[in-house]
């Protein structure tokens, strides 16, 4: 149709969203990232937009999320869900069930995760600007977040325990639901991919898979505490794996983990707080 991939209906959303831009002077770049990019999209795929703007702009993500809806229903795409739920971005759900994540953004703020796939649709701004402010941005952050992940995690850890002292089941579950999120985080970070969940899905190693799918818990105590035994051991024993051998515990998360072994330990000898 227009050279854009996807299925028909990918190709003519794509296409309206571009023609809605073309003369935007804010716009300095309309990009694709994801599934669509690589190649390796199915029928159920949603679109994932990247819009670089003008240093000096600012963007109501509400306002300008409800206005690209509007020129999409008069093209025939009804919006259904407008989701302005982040500061620079939100989804839209139509009523083909199409769906699209778009973000609004200076160069300088352009997302190292979204770099590797990334394809240009409309300039001016080329294709190799935008990746080089994008890996300007990865080197800062698998730096810094790394640590903090797993300072996150612990945290974490430590409120399971709290948790199941105190007889909250539900939310030592939601915990270890965080917990999991965040390793698959750390893969991500340490691996250069892009998101979490799919790219730990797709990319790691089955063993790392059996690793996280042991934090999966029932909804009872002795799991919940099995399950974040689990999540101490391993990083004990599987850090590396995780991690591309790039992250070591310090002294501190070491001697934390330390005493998070003992609780689960009294956990064991103790009922319901």
């Amino acid at each position: 149709m227009n050279g854009y991939p996807g299925t028909i209906g990918h190709q003519q959303l794509l296409g309206l969203i571009v023609d809605y831009y073309a003369n935007e002077p804010r716009i300095l770049a309309i990009g694709l990232f994801g599934s669509l990019a690589r190649g390796n999209w199915d029928e159920f795929s949603d679109l994932d937009l990247d819009i670089v703007i003008q240093d000096d702009m600012q963007i109501d993500i509400q306002d300008e999320l409800v206005a690209l809806g509007n020129f999409l229903h008069g093209m025939g795409e009804e919006p259904l869900l407008i989701i302005a739920d982040r500061p620079d971005a939100g989804d839209v759900v139509l009523a083909s069930l199409v769906q699209f994540s778009i973000r609004y953004h200076t160069l300088a703020a352009t997302n190292w995760k979204i770099v590797d796939s990334l394809q240009l649709l409309r300039g001016p701004l080329d294709l190799a600007t935008i990746v080089a402010a994008g890996e300007a941005n990865r080197d800062a952050v698998t730096t810094s977040k790394p640590a903090t992940l797993l300072d996150c995690y612990l945290r974490y850890a430590l409120g399971v325990t709290i948790d199941l002292h105190r007889g909250r089941l539900w939310l030592a579950i939601e915990l270890l639901h965080r917990m999991r999120t965040l390793l698959m985080e750390l893969y991500v970070v340490t691996h250069g991919h892009e998101r979490a969940i799919q790219s730990f899905e797709t990319d790691a190693a089955p063993s790392l898979q059996n690793r996280l799918a042991a934090m999966l818990p029932q909804a009872e105590r002795m799991s919940v505490l099995r399950c974040l035994e689990s999540g101490i051991d391993l990083l004990a024993e599987d850090l590396i794996g995780f991690t591309d051998g790039r992250v070591v515990l310090t002294m501190a998360q070491s001697s934390l983990l330390r005493q998070l072994r003992q609780r689960c330990t009294e956990l064991t000898k103790v009922g319901w707080g």
